[in-house]
């Protein structure tokens, strides 16, 4: 006799021969069938989703080291990123929009390639 069962997403198959991982039913009988698709079933609400961290304006602050009052003032000139979300608590944002925001707003350009040519050509005296 077969048994299935279901874990971590997946679907199993119990014999006498021993534990294997399956996608189909092992038999055609429609017993074995039956329960194979319970497994299936089963198997298919173990599968999640990555959950989003989302975080608040003062979660922002506390990961940016921004002050509030500068992060409000971001929100209304357009410098901090739309919500992803307005809830009935406020405003929340993905933590990966912030700290990608994050990033960008913290790197700064080098200089024009010109410029980098031009000292090139002073330190080795090379066109």
């Amino acid at each position: 006799m077969t048994t299935y069962y279901a874990e971590g997403g997946k679907v199993f198959a119990r014999t006498p021969e021993g534990v294997q991982r399956v996608s189909t039913p092992i038999s055609g009988s429609r017993r074995d069938q039956e329960r194979f698709a319970r497994a299936l079933r089963i198997a298919e609400t173990q599968v999640t989703t990555p959950t989003t961290e989302l975080v608040s304006i003062g979660e922002i602050a506390e990961l940016t080291g921004l002050a509030m009052r500068t992060l409000y003032a971001y929100r209304q000139s357009g410098k901090l990123p739309a919500p992803d979300y307005e809830l009935g608590v406020g405003p929340v944002w993905k933590r990966e929009t912030i700290e990608q925001w994050n990033a960008e707003r913290n790197r700064r350009p080098g200089p024009p390639e010109e410029l980098l040519s031009q000292w090139r050509e002073s330190k080795t005296g090379a066109a």
